[in-house]
This record gives C-alpha cells, structure tokens and sequence, in this order.
C-alpha cells in the first residue's frame, strides 16, 4: 500500500526558496510572503527600514529613528504634525493634547475632553469642562453651581483645607 505525499509545498513565510529542496531564510529583521523564491523579496520587516542586499549575508535593514514610524520597507517615514514615536516603532502616536480621529490624523482635543497622548480622548467628569487642548483630567474644572472637594493632581492642602464628600 502507497501513501500519496505532497512533493512540494509553498516556500513558508520569512524564508525564500530558489528551488529544488532548497528552503532558505530571509536576513534578520526582513519578511517575505509565502512562494517567494528570491532573496530580493524578503523586505524589511515593520519597525525597520532599509534595503535588502542580495550580495550580502546580513540585511541593511536598521531599527526605526525616533519620531519615524516604519511600516516595513525601504523608508523611515517622519510622524506627521503633532504625533511622535519612540525608536524601533511601526506607528506615530498622538501626543498629549491630540487625539487620533477617523482619518488617523491627530486632532486638538475638543473642549470638554482631556487627552493624555497616545490618541487617546477622554471625556471630562460630570459637571465639568476643559478648554480646547488639555492634556490632564486636572484640566476639567467644575462649571458654575459645583466645587471640586479634593486637590487637583498631586497638589497638598492641609488638613483644615480638604472637604470630604458625602
């Protein structure tokens, strides 16, 4: 009794196959797509950018610049306005007063919201509101008819100064 084996299966992910039994990987820190079969199409992965070099053993792909963000590929892209990134990052991130919106762009945080960064957006509590670009939840502050019972942020008030809330 025969059993029917595959012959050949698709090069995997990550690895180039020129063919015959030959399975090889890509450099460090590239990829590839399933059935490739040359070392020109292992690109850099995401968080790096550079040029593969068919000649060489090791990649030209380096880690992402701070305040770039790498997708994979041949590019550092710089973060659009307003956003920013550390290094190795595949993404930019809003900073502290923005918030991502539906486009992906980074927006000034509306009034009544507080945004600490990353994209982010929070809306103020109950009874309170914020300018246009505030960045903490010590930015809401009680609107008329309210008072805040305790200290904003980090900020000590003695004993006799501090409400308790019922």
């Amino acid at each position: 009794q025969t059993c029917a084996l595959p012959i050949c299966e698709e090069c995997p992910v990550d690895k180039y196959c020129p063919g015959g039994p030959l399975q090889r990987d890509c450099p460090q820190n590239t990829q590839s797509l399933p059935g490739s079969f040359k070392k020109s199409h292992c690109t850099c992965a995401p968080g790096f950018y550079g040029q593969v070099s068919v000649y060489k053993k090791h990649s030209q792909c380096n880690a992402c610049p701070a305040n770039h963000h790498c997708p994979g590929g041949k590019k550092a892209l710089p973060c659009p306005v307003n956003s920013e990134s550390a290094a190795g990052a595949v993404e930019c991130k809003c900073v502290a007063g923005f918030f991502n919106n539906e486009l992906g762009e980074c927006q000034e945080c509306p009034e009544g919201f507080w945004c600490p960064g990353a994209g982010l957006m929070n809306a103020c509590p109950d009874n309170s509101n914020s300018t246009l670009g505030s960045k903490r939840v010590s930015d809401c502050t009680c609107v008329i008819g309210f008072f805040q019972p305790w200290p904003a942020d980090d900020e000590e008030q003695g004993e006799g100064d501090r409400k308790s809330v019922v």
